[in-house]
């Protein structure tokens, strides 16, 4: 075993929160076809989706800057003093999408040489929508806008969800896993480094959760990891299987299931390549990254071989101290991404393997003081060798205040559905058009299904 997986058994939780597609309840989706499923899950190749969601909201609008003199100011007077220094920037020269003069946050150095490598994009002004509105119809509220706009937990579900009509609060990436997943074994096509999520969740599929050190082991029923684990868990086996009490049977099962497929996953990740060399940084974004590296590099070995990782970034909710908290934040996400493209050339999983961003609003273009508030559309980031690399896609809104673009305060009315957005990525992962619109059933309101930024 690698030193890592020797330290995660000395400080395993006790916990079944690693439970599989078997845990789940099944419902309307296990009326789709075995023989679609079949048919989706053959399109699909080796090819991974890595989400990274900034929880908090993050103020992407100072990511992706103006550069040009007119812009600039324009921007600045906005911006107030959540400004970033017009010299500072680090100028960009987007192949397509840009009108104007652009340059990135100085904290993203290592984003800005991803960029002119053409292995990174950005997608402007994503948000949250039912339908494409104006500042006319939300003023007048004479279309249907999301619920609970600007409170994080109701954004972040809608994100997660791309259904917020729904009864149910299933995500369209487990509702993707019903439809496409292998569902011949317990390890699920979700795999979640945040815990059980909406995101991951579909009506007969639920994430399988592992931390930076592997799959979690339950510490005291698990062979070779303490003295009279294997008694213990004999008497277990004993009592549940002799149980004529069916949940008292499912108790058993699920225990039996949970064990077998954590010792599963730790083997073979005790195989996989050493990845924590190719992070500059020891946190825990970097730890988590390496850990999807990783599981990455020896999907072939486990049963469920086509995955898509959620990894949770805090942090991004910058009431106060912005101009500090939202640099380093910045830096430490941006250095921690090139790392992973590093890791994944290593392996020849480049082109296999697409990164993206998620955050559940951007901010407020004013200032509070010291800080932003809750606002509306943002900008999203695109890595991977299947990247059609150095663009922008989306409309950039404009940032004057008071604008067709600004709802309220610098609020930037999304021009871009984040359905549009995450449907892009589902269709490069495999799913036909048909499929894609089960997935996302907002999608048809939209003239665009597809944004381009996948090869």
């Amino acid at each position: 075993m690698n030193i890592k997986r020797r330290n995660f058994i000395r400080k395993s939780l006790l916990t079944t929160a690693g439970t599989a597609s078997w845990m789940a309840a099944g419902n309307q989706f296990s009326l789709v076809s075995s023989a679609l499923a079949n048919s989706s899950n053959a399109q699909v190749g080796n090819k991974s989706l890595v989400c990274l969601f900034l929880l908090g909201g993050n103020d992407s609008f100072n990511m992706v800057i103006p550069s040009s003199n007119q812009g600039y100011a324009d921007y600045f007077v906005t911006r107030q003093n959540m400004a970033i220094a017009q010299d500072s920037l680090l100028p960009i020269t987007p192949l397509s999408g840009a009108a104007d003069s652009y340059g990135l946050n100085p904290a993203m150095q290592p984003i800005h040489e991803l960029f002119n490598q053409q292995k990174l994009s950005f997608v402007n002004n994503v948000g949250t929508l039912i339908q494409p509105v104006t500042k006319t119809e939300v003023q007048q509220n004479t279309v249907p806008l999301p619920p609970q706009l600007f409170s994080h937990n109701d954004q972040q579900r809608h994100w997660q969800t791309g259904w917020p009509q729904q009864n149910q609060k299933t995500g369209w990436a487990g509702r993707m896993a019903d439809l496409i997943a292998n569902s011949n074994t317990n390890l699920s096509m979700n795999i979640s480094m945040m815990g059980i999520n909406t995101l991951q969740t579909g009506f007969n599929s639920t994430p399988y959760s592992i931390s930076s050190d592997g799959a979690p082991l339950m510490y005291a029923l698990s062979p070779g990891v303490e003295d009279g684990n294997e008694e213990r868990l004999a008497l277990i086996q004993r009592l549940t299987q002799q149980s004529s009490h069916l949940m008292e049977k499912t108790y058993g099962k699920t225990i039996d299931k949970a064990s077998e497929l954590a010792l599963l996953v730790n083997d073979v990740l005790a195989s996989a390549p050493e990845m924590d060399s190719f992070f500059a940084r020891d946190n825990r974004l970097s730890n988590d990254l390496a850990m999807v590296a990783q599981m990455i590099a020896v999907e072939q070995q486990l049963p469920q071989e086509k995955q898509i990782y959620l990894i949770g970034v805090g942090g991004w909710d910058t009431h106060d101290n912005q101009i500090v908290a939202h640099a380093a934040l910045l830096n430490n996400l941006s250095q921690a991404m090139v790392d992973f493209n590093n890791a994944m050339t290593s392996i020849n999983k480049e082109s296999e393997v697409t990164t993206f961003t998620m955050s559940e609003f951007g901010r407020t273009l004013t200032s509070n003081g010291d800080g932003t508030d809750h606002g509306w559309g943002g900008v999203q980031m695109v890595m991977g060798g299947a990247v059609d690399g150095g663009k922008f896609f989306g409309q950039i809104p404009d940032l004057t205040l008071g604008s067709n673009d600004d709802f309220a305060d610098g609020r930037m009315i999304p021009t871009t559905s984040m359905d549009q957005y995450a449907a892009t990525l589902a269709k490069w992962f495999g799913l036909t058009e048909t499929e894609l619109l089960e997935i996302f059933p907002n999608l048809s309101n939209f003239n665009n299904s597809d944004l381009g930024f996948m090869v």
